[in-house]
């Protein structure tokens, strides 16, 4: 069942498009008293977990709830515990997502760490910039939501940017594998189509095009014509926008049809192999572009994150790169209070800019905030085989710093 949840959220979330909406509401968080360190610190967490839709899972709220357990246990955040209130954030629905995000204000929370689906933002851009309190996004975002651009603002701070993933996937392919015939594959929904578009730019970069570009629904079942269709392009490696299942599919019907080439991908990997969607010789050529994976890496605090969430969470299996995400936020949000020596919120994101955080983080090593308001650094390639899973770790990169938009 859990299983179910993870793939129906990664697929229908990241696929639907919600528009736009605002409220005329200018309320704004009350200032905080930095003097009295009996006083907690709020922070809303803001998201659903299993039960409350179809697509909701456990993983961001069981990774803050650990980041939030060892800093009340540490002292808290400048001498403030950490008092949160988690706020369900609906997926389906602007007009209730909207009221949600007003009801976090009311919270007059220090910060809000949430939006699990990556539309999330842009419905709600207009309160984020009313409510003036820093909210830690915790998905990728692309060039659309990028501080100074439309849909972004400079209360909006994103865990992720998603050109990076198909930059690394490009350059593997071409400097590593030494392969310059790549197709392009993705769903035909806003996430496919921008990282597809991504994948374009990396390769124009080199003087390269894809050998063909295929499109597919985001859960689809079957895509025999599009895996043909890369066969006979001569295709040496490929690029692949999909969420789980189709992914799943793509790999074994490669199997099924002999074409034996790489097949790059990126957050949907994991799942794919965890949860054993695909298996033996279909992962023979398949690499994931990831945050961070928790089986595979050999830094200390990531191993040590995944013992301690096993051991609380026994039933959620491994941890993903959700729960390791909002964990890692909250630690930036710790970071942020203490470099500006307040709880207000204000203070706060402008404390954000430029943060540099290494200290507690599990999901890679360290975080940077750029002109853009992304806040990873970098990642890793992983490269999954038959006879030894989870993967391997071949490659850890750094992730560039980016201007505003």
């Amino acid at each position: 069942m859990r299983t179910r949840r993870v793939i129906l959220a990664l697929t229908v979330v990241a696929a639907m498009l919600l528009a736009a909406c605002g409220s005329d509401s200018d309320d704004k968080a009350a200032p905080k008293d930095t003097e009295n360190k009996d006083e907690p610190i709020k922070i809303v967490l803001f998201w659903e977990v299993q039960g409350e839709s179809q697509v909701a899972v456990d993983d961001y709220n069981n990774g803050a709830m650990l980041a939030v357990d060892e800093i009340n246990k540490a002292g808290g955040i400048d001498g403030h515990q950490i008092e949160v209130k988690r706020i369900p954030a609906p997926v389906f629905d602007t007009q209730k997502l909207n009221a949600a995000y007003l009801k976090a204000l009311d919270e007059k929370p220090s910060a809000i760490i949430g939006f699990p689906a990556p539309p999330q933002v842009p419905a709600v851009i207009a309160n984020i910039t009313r409510g003036r309190v820093p909210a830690l996004v915790m998905t990728a975002g692309g060039d659309n939501v990028r501080f100074g651009a439309e849909a972004g603002s400079e209360f909006s701070w994103w865990m992720d940017y998603g050109g990076s993933t198909a930059d690394v996937a490009i350059d593997y392919m071409t400097d590593e594998l030494k392969i310059d015939k790549i197709a392009l594959m993705g769903d035909s929904g806003d996430y496919g189509t921008e990282f597809v578009n991504f994948a374009k730019k990396a390769l124009e970069g080199k003087d390269l095009k894809p050998t063909t570009e295929q499109s597919f629904a985001p859960d689809a079942a079957d895509l025999t014509q599009q895996v043909l269709a890369v066969k006979s392009s001569g295709a040496q490696g490929v690029f692949n926008a999909a969420y789980p299942n189709p992914l799943a599919v793509q790999l074994k019907q490669f199997q099924q049809n002999g074409l034996a080439v790489p097949t790059f991908s990126f957050g949907s990997s994991p799942f794919v192999v965890n949860y054993k969607m695909a298996t033996g010789e279909a992962l023979k050529n398949f690499f994931g572009v990831e945050a961070c994976n928790f089986l595979a890496t050999d830094q200390a605090s990531s191993k040590a994150f995944s013992a301690e969430y096993q051991k609380r969470y026994p039933k959620a299996g491994p941890p993903s790169y959700m729960a390791g995400y909002s964990h890692d936020a909250l630690y930036l949000v710790k970071a942020a209070v203490e470099k500006a020596g307040s709880t207000d919120p204000e203070k706060i994101n402008e404390a954000l800019d430029g943060l540099e955080v290494t200290d507690g983080v599990v999901c890679g090593a360290r975080y940077q905030a750029d002109g853009s308001h992304f806040l990873r650094r970098d990642g890793v390639v992983v490269s999954y085989g038959p006879t030894s899973p989870p993967g391997k770790i071949v490659k850890t990169f750094e992730i560039p710093l980016l201007d505003k938009a």
